[in-house]
């Protein structure tokens, strides 16, 4: 008979360590996937917030609506028809055959949310219209015919930046 010394314990080691990387291996995958599926959630659905914010901010201020003022980060109030580009948190509009007496209406950013709402007339809150935004960017040309807004949106390190342009058929 043969005397086997140690031959089976390094067996057992050798087996121990190659299953040892393949679950490491597979952890690995795991969490890599897991990864890359949260990255991949958070850009589509901050794509779609984007593109959900954009299509009211028009509705809102599509044509025959007049842009009264812009309210910007340092509180600063833009009554001009022209200026350049501007981070806000607040734009005053007054819809098409409404008077300015009856109020104006207010798309405004909650900046500690991150969320932007909309406010009609006096009323003491508005309602939501989406998430994750983090700054408008806006600027008026030509007499303020041309509006230009650029919106920001983050979530879990992704970023989105969605540019539109709107042009104002109505004398102002």
């Amino acid at each position: 008979m043969k005397v086997k010394k140690g031959y089976l314990m390094l067996e057992v080691c050798i087996s121990m360590g190659t299953m040892f990387i393949i679950i490491s291996i597979i952890y690995w995958i795991f969490f890599s996937s897991l990864s890359i599926y949260k990255r991949i959630n958070s850009s589509v659905e901050i794509q779609q917030q984007g593109i959900e914010i954009q299509g009211h901010v028009e509705k809102e201020l599509c044509d025959g609506i007049e842009i009264i003022s812009v309210k910007t980060r340092e509180n600063n109030i833009i009554n001009s028809r022209d200026f350049d580009i501007t981070d806000v948190i607040s734009i005053k509009y007054k819809p098409i055959n409404r008077d300015a007496g009856l109020g104006l209406d207010e798309l405004y950013l909650n900046t500690r949310s991150n969320k932007i709402f909309i406010k009609r007339r006096n009323a003491a809150s508005g309602y939501e219209i989406g998430d994750y935004l983090d700054n408008i960017y806006i600027s008026k040309k030509k007499d303020g015919k041309i509006v230009n807004i650029e919106l920001k949106l983050s979530k879990n390190t992704q970023k989105y930046f969605n540019k539109f342009t709107m042009y104002q058929n109505q004398k102002m």
